[in-house]
């Protein structure tokens, strides 16, 4: 059997791979062994086992393992592809914008007060597909300290958030016109998963969302970019780990 490696809650990179995976007709050979955030830093074996199978030394999710325990996916890309090739452009715009921006817009917005981050660390703390000593490590002042760094280093400022959003919104406009048209159709090609994958954290935020997140969702739903990724989640609802109708 298969092993994933992903980071839980599912990060949207994650949920990706498991996208194409299930797509694939996969899901049945493969288990997933998940981390929470922080504890996939100090116990993961994903960085090593990333750099021992030929790729950079990188902690990040996810990492498919053959039966063997060899590497066959160093990362969500190498995986999702499986499922069809991304346009250059677009999965450079995907990769290096969408992706990390949604995930700092989400961030932003769950570590912005005590209440915002009590909905956060009670995700971890009740993710059933980790162990129980990772769960356990988010009611201690452990969890403060991730959440800082997650924030120090995604979020930074406001103003770097204003400038961030300026740069996806940019991004979506060039990504528009790509739309209801080989390879970005409403099927599972490996182009449609990723981008209703990595757009997902603005589109369709997990629960319990703050307030202020859910705002600004429904501003990011009415982008053709939003409504292409909803679309996504509502046809193959059963495809993704984030999506809660």
């Amino acid at each position: 059997m298969k092993t994933l490696y992903v980071l839980a809650p599912f990060s949207h990179y994650c949920d990706a791979a498991r996208w194409a995976l299930i797509a694939n007709g996969e899901e049945a050979n493969v288990r997933i062994v998940a981390y929470n955030p922080g504890a996939h830093i100090i116990a993961s074996p994903v960085e090593r086992l990333r750099e021992a199978g030929g790729g950079k030394k990188n902690p990040g999710f996810p990492l498919l393992l053959d039966a063997s325990g060899n590497v066959e996916g160093l990362d969500s890309w190498s995986i999702v592809e499986r499922r069809g090739q991304v346009p250059p452009r677009a999965k450079e715009l995907l990769d290096s914008v969408v992706g990390p921006i949604a995930r700092a817009i989400y961030y932003e917005h769950y570590f912005k007060d005590a209440d915002s981050k009590a909905m956060f660390k009670s995700r971890c703390q009740n993710v059933p597909i980790v162990s129980f000593w990772q769960r356990m490590i988010w009611y201690t002042p452990f969890a403060d300290q991730v959440c800082d760094v997650m924030f120090n280093s995604m979020v930074k400022s406001a103003q770097h958030m204003t400038m961030q959003r300026q740069k996806l919104s940019d991004a979506f406009d060039e990504l528009e016109p790509l739309l209801y048209q080989p390879p970005f159709t409403l099927e599972t090609t490996g182009a449609s998963i990723a981008l209703a994958a990595l757009v997902y954290p603005l589109v369709v935020p997990t629960k319990p969302t703050p307030p202020s997140l859910e705002l600004e969702a429904q501003h990011w739903r009415q982008h053709p970019i939003g409504k292409f990724s909803l679309a996504m989640y509502e046809k193959f609802p059963h495809f993704s780990h984030n999506y809660y109708p």
